[in-house]
């Protein structure tokens, strides 16, 4: 679709509004027909936000059966659960696969399934960002600081765990800390990336040595 044939007013779903004049803004169309647009709007830089506790640190480590094992440096911990989006999903993104596949390309049919398989595929999408946004605010909104790891993950994602890895949406959610403490003038850091803090005793700093990947829970010496 070439927008530049529309001569009439489009529907707009507003998000937010605008926090200043746009000086540029960019148009996306979805694969499911959709449109989404991108502004560029300069704000000054707000003020650092008070976090709603007490100061402390929150450390995130990310994994697959939890979605983030989280440690505060005030002694609590917190574990996220992995919601598994795309697992989830599967069996409803199959038969769009099939039906799509049912079709004869280059029909309207077809056009339609290939926008109803988008659409299922997009749906997917916004969840799993929105769960990753939604934990980034909050450890934003309650902490001084936000430590989070840093992965290979291109080099992971060559592995046997790379399905559940991309279902996790790893190297999103380690991005939104960053955008989210940026936005409220909080601080925010990453960890080297050989830190063996599995290893590493959260309460004493032992390191208790290396351990393999069927060792979830250890008893500090």
């Amino acid at each position: 679709m070439n927008l530049a044939n529309f001569d009439q007013d489009i529907r707009v779903n507003w998000h937010r509004p605008l926090p200043g004049y746009p000086s540029a803004v960019t148009v996306h169309e979805e694969p499911d027909g959709t449109f989404s647009a991108s502004f560029v709007v300069r704000t000054p830089i707000a003020p650092a936000k008070t976090p709603t506790r007490g100061p402390r640190i929150a450390g995130a480590d990310v994994g697959l059966n939890d979605y983030a094992a989280i440690a505060y440096s005030d002694g609590s911990r917190e574990k996220v659960v992995n919601p598994r989006h795309f697992r989830t999903a599967e069996d409803s993104l199959r038969r769009a696969d099939k039906n799509l596949a049912r079709k004869k390309s280059g029909s309207n049919n077809y056009a339609k399934a290939k926008r109803a398989r988008a659409r299922a595929h997009r749906r997917v999408r916004n969840l799993r960002e929105n769960h990753a946004r939604q934990l980034a605010s909050k450890l934003s909104r309650e902490n001084q600081t936000v430590v989070v790891e840093t992965l290979n993950i291109s080099g992971m994602a060559r592995t046997n765990m790379a399905k559940s890895m991309n279902d996790a949406g790893w190297g999103q959610f380690l991005k939104f800390p960053e955008e989210a403490c940026i936005r409220k003038g909080m601080a925010s850091t990453k960890a080297p990336r050989f830190l063996p803090s599995s290893q590493i005793c959260s309460s004493r700093g032992t390191n208790g040595g290396k351990k393999t990947l069927a060792v979830r829970i250890w008893q500090c010496d």
